[in-house]
């Protein structure tokens, strides 16, 4: 029996050759996509119009490509708020988008805005984004006289208003004029 000696770089080059190199089924598998909320931040008070800017990534590995960013309120789609991956600096894996949104419409209370990245395999779901509409303030209409300029004695009408939501009670409707009361009259029904 001849017993040979065998380099240890030998070995390496031998061992190495037959596990060959690295393969796609061997390598980690792509990190999942991922969507945020970029503004409003979490907890705004928000008292009209809003702008939400939201982006959506895929891992470059991945197989997909973003196609669109929607906008949910409360759990549900909003229609007609949905917006493509096209304008740059959106590409195949990273997608950016802005949504123009009213949030007066729901009424008083917190809402959750959450985004979904689109995509043509899996997409993801933003973390929630809480916003606040307040209860709008009182609101009191001048009603005459309409036309100016007025002379002698004249009767002024206004009316005055509360959103159903609010818990304050109109007591009276008071006029000033240049910074001087003039005038109060107290709310039907308050004693």
């Amino acid at each position: 029996m001849r017993v040979s000696r065998v380099s240890g770089v030998a070995v390496l080059a031998l061992v190495a050759s037959l596990l060959g190199p690295a393969t796609a089924a061997n390598a980690d598998p792509p990190a999942p996509p991922t969507a945020a909320i970029t503004s409003p931040p979490d907890g705004t008070t928000v008292a009209g119009p809003i702008t939400i800017n939201a982006e959506g990534h895929l891992d470059p590995t991945s197989p997909d490509s973003v196609t669109g960013l929607q906008l949910y309120v409360a759990g549900s789609a909003v229609a007609g708020q949905q917006v493509g991956c096209t304008a740059p600096p959106s590409d195949t894996f990273n997608c950016y988008g802005s949504f123009s949104y009213d949030p007066r419409v729901l009424g008083p209370g917190t809402y959750a805005l959450q985004v979904d990245l689109l995509t043509t395999g899996m997409g993801a779901s933003s973390p929630p984004v809480q916003i606040t509409v307040p209860v709008p303030p009182p609101m009191v209409t001048f009603l005459g006289p309409v036309s100016t300029p007025a002379t002698g004695p004249v009767r002024i009408a206004v009316s005055g208003t509360t959103n159903a939501a609010s818990t304050d009670t109109p007591a009276s409707i008071d006029l000033t004029w240049g910074g001087t009361d003039i005038g109060s009259q107290l709310c039907p029904g308050v004693p």
